[in-house]
């Protein structure tokens, strides 16, 4: 019995002992900067299956973007958390429901892609009290990213995802 209790309690004290090679090296470092891609910074919506410059149901554009909290690289591993503020205005008032597709993409210092991570925001138009119409209405979207980090040199991109059609359309 006694020999039982002695294996149970070095089986304890072994089992919970620290490890100095599983150490986090949690660092806190300065924000990348956040840019806008110019070709993908507008979207385009419609209720129809296929979108026209005529049946257009809202356009909403990315607005502006900051880190709410500090950055930080753990093994290697990039975090922080992205506020991002999307304008969205009505053009047809059939449509009160807004979804807008857009990514993050984290590119180093030659433009390469290191990654892209991409996110779906869904609202709703506000409407004006007393016209009873959609209005210009801001979204905004809080979102954490984490990617494994190459190097120190970085910045993020945002930008919608579009189609073609979408493309051809707004340019």
């Amino acid at each position: 019995m006694k020999k039982i209790n002695l294996f149970i309690i070095f089986f304890l004290l072994t089992g919970c002992q620290f490890n100095v090679n599983s150490k986090s090296k949690l660092a806190s470092i300065t924000c990348p900067s956040i840019l806008f891609a110019s070709e993908h910074n507008i979207y385009i919506d419609t209720v129809a299956k296929n979108i026209t410059l005529d049946n257009i149901s809202y356009k909403a554009e990315i607005n502006n973007a900051v880190f709410t909290q500090e950055c930080f690289i753990d093994n290697n591993i990039f975090s922080s958390q992205l506020s991002i503020l999307f304008l969205a205005n009505p053009v047809d008032e059939a449509e009160k429901n807004i979804t807008l597709p857009y990514y993050v993409a984290v590119l180093d210092i030659n433009n390469n892609i290191l990654d892209i991570q991409y996110f779906l925001k869904k609202d709703k138009f506000t409407i004006n009290i007393d016209t009873k119409e959609f209005i210009e209405t801001e979204i905004q979207d809080t979102i954490l990213i984490k990617f494994k980090l190459v190097n120190q040199s970085f910045k993020i991109v945002l930008g919608f995802v579009l189609d073609k059609k979408r493309v051809e359309i707004i340019n």
